[in-house]
């Protein structure tokens, strides 16, 4: 028997684990590429900062890395770092291993300084109690790691006897605890999105909030907004030489109530079973909910669609994108209020010949339909990254840019190609559109 293949968040461990000391990591993506009969390439993109003096050292370790995991190619995003912590942190601490207690305090001030300090909680709550429902026998779970302090969204599905799958979502509300204008607002904005590093974790909204009140821990109460979709059988169709499927239709509503986290699942966890039977339910009807909303995105064909870490994360990636799609569709179309979208627009057939014209120059063979394909998509990037020369490594930039991490906060609503829907926006207050997206829905209610 051939051995596991490792699961995305263990990759990811890996690679954090193992990165040479002296090179930055800024951000982690992962995507997968399907090759065809059931077969798929994990594609990782990591956008780090290495100083040239270590350039021998992170080939060393791409190539290592390369020679350990199957099916998984890593492709390396060079940023610059406006600001180096590791050196500060080497300057102040003189390259001490080990900070002593004396030195923590100092250490922290140094991170805070990055964002400045959260500003005390107000207490001053708005509170919309009496327009809440009360939706705490929902046996909403949450997937988390299990050290995860900052918990914003919760799922919950179910079949009814017409063989109907409902499906809710839940994202914890700020709006009680934030005002518009108010000082953890404005830090909100300065910090613009929660920054996980390695041992430490910088709030978006401060760890008074982000870590208390506005966050789903266990078996407490919290009030949320909740996306409610039903997925309604109407007609089987049967498609010559393949096997019959059902057609769904998709209905949802937006409502706000209170609920509670009945579990948490860690998705390193490769055992989905739980003692309570109704959630294993639940996940067996998530897992049918996600299947469903794959294929109908995946109608639109997708260059590389983004996966997320483990069973339980690829049902959470699923979910999370089409409830965040009717979220932004609620408040832009039927409410017709202004949404802060997260944007990212088709590559123009004008910039798709200009890089045939640039990967013609380095001799590397290519058409049109290249770009549409994922496996062919890939071995370009593959073949750029082998590489490791200045035009192509620039060449490879500018192409993981262009189709992979282009994305955009705008007011005005492109769509998101590269996830193929038409609207898309942030909800959790971990993101500060997030927020302001929250103050919208506020209003809307």
């Amino acid at each position: 028997m051939s051995p596991a293949r490792p699961a995305a968040t263990d990759i990811l461990i890996e690679i954090k684990r193992t990165l040479p000391i002296g090179i930055e990591l800024h951000r982690a993506y992962h995507y997968v590429v399907p090759l065809g009969k059931k077969r798929n390439l994990s594609l990782f993109v990591l956008k780090l900062h290495c100083p040239d003096e270590h350039a021998a050292k992170l080939n060393a370790w791409r190539s290592e890395m390369a020679n350990s995991l199957d099916m998984v190619t890593i492709l390396v995003r060079q940023v610059k770092s406006e600001q180096n912590i590791q050196s500060n942190l080497k300057a102040e601490f003189r390259g001490d291993s080990m900070l002593s207690e004396a030195a923590r305090p100092k250490l922290d001030q140094m991170l805070q300084s990055l964002c400045g300090s959260p500003p005390e909680c107000e207490h001053k709550k708005q509170i919309r109690k009496g327009r809440r429902e009360d939706l705490t026998a929902i046996p909403f779970i949450a997937v988390d790691r299990a050290d995860t302090r900052d918990i914003e969204d919760l799922i919950h599905a179910e079949k009814k006897n017409t063989d109907t799958l409902v499906w809710r979502t839940a994202f914890v509300s700020a709006t009680d605890e934030v005002q518009p204008g108010s000082a953890i607002d404005k830090y909100a904005l300065r910090v613009a999105s929660t920054i996980y590093g390695r041992h430490r974790t910088i709030p978006t909204l401060g760890p008074e909030l982000s870590h208390g009140s506005v966050s789903f821990l266990p078996g407490q109460v919290r009030p949320a907004w909740i996306v409610e979709g039903w997925l309604i059988p109407r007609q089987a169709v049967t498609i010559k030489g393949r096997r019959p499927f059902t057609h769904y239709e998709l209905q949802y509503k937006v409502r706000y109530g209170d609920v509670i986290n009945h579990k948490s699942i860690d998705p390193s966890n490769p055992s989905l079973r739980e003692s309570d039977p109704q959630i294993n339910r639940s996940i067996a009807c998530l897992a049918e909910v996600a299947r469903i909303l794959q294929q109908k995105r995946s109608s639109r064909p997708s260059l590389l669609r983004v996966e997320g870490e483990g069973a339980i994360e690829q049902i959470l990636a699923e979910i999370m994108i089409e409830s965040k799609r009717l979220l932004s569709d609620y408040l832009g179309q039927i409410k017709e209020l202004p949404v802060i979208y997260r944007v990212h627009q088709k590559p123009s057939r004008e910039v798709i010949e200009q890089f045939q014209v640039a990967l013609e120059s380095l001799q590397i063979p290519n058409t049109t339909s290249d770009f549409e394909n994922p496996s062919q998509f890939a071995g370009i990037l593959q073949n750029l990254e082998n590489r490791r020369d200045p035009e192509s490594q620039a060449l490879l930039n500018n192409l993981l840019d262009t189709f992979l991490l282009r994305t955009l906060y705008s007011p005005d609503n492109f769509g998101h190609f590269g996830l193929r829907v038409d609207s898309y926006a942030e909800f959790k207050p971990r993101d500060a559109s997030g927020l302001a997206n929250q103050f919208q829905l506020a209003a809307a209610f």
